[in-house]
């Protein structure tokens, strides 16, 4: 989360909803992703994209075949669901709020180091590592 304004800055409400709204989103996902399957068709969005092989999936899609996942056979159980939405939620939480505390020590480290503008010192080595991860992304893509 590196930027120029340092996170502990922020006003209180807003770290919240930093931590909260992730955390609350992925734990629905994890209870219910078949709504997130429907939410994503209906915006357009193409979740088979990453993959592209369509060898290993089962023929039929439960949802377009008129099915409801949270109904039908082959439904996981609302015990399994609700452990999964907990534990995606937990561990969401969890790397928001470990991401938290490493903006601040990692600011930290860099003063003591004395290093003059920590803050742009973390956004510029946040930017080449964006940068970095891209373009061996693009060479990736370009290979296959």
């Amino acid at each position: 989360m590196s930027g120029l304004v340092p996170v502990r800055r922020y006003p209180r409400w807003l770290r919240g909803t930093l931590v909260w709204a992730p955390t609350l989103l992925v734990a629905a996902a994890g209870f219910a992703p078949e709504r997130v399957q429907q939410a994503a068709r209906a915006a357009g969005v193409d979740l088979d994209q990453e993959t592209g092989d369509s060898a290993d999936e089962p023929a039929g899609d439960p949802i377009e075949d008129g099915g409801d996942e949270g109904s039908g056979e082959g439904a996981a159980p609302l015990p399994a669901r609700l452990g999964l939405g907990l534990l995606c939620g937990a561990a969401t939480y969890g790397v928001m709020r470990i991401s938290l505390w490493s903006d601040t020590a990692l600011e930290s480290a860099l003063r003591k180091a004395r290093v003059p503008a920590p803050r742009l010192v973390m956004a510029a080595a946040g930017g080449v590592a964006a940068w970095g991860l891209a373009e061996r992304e693009r060479r990736q893509a370009g290979a296959a």
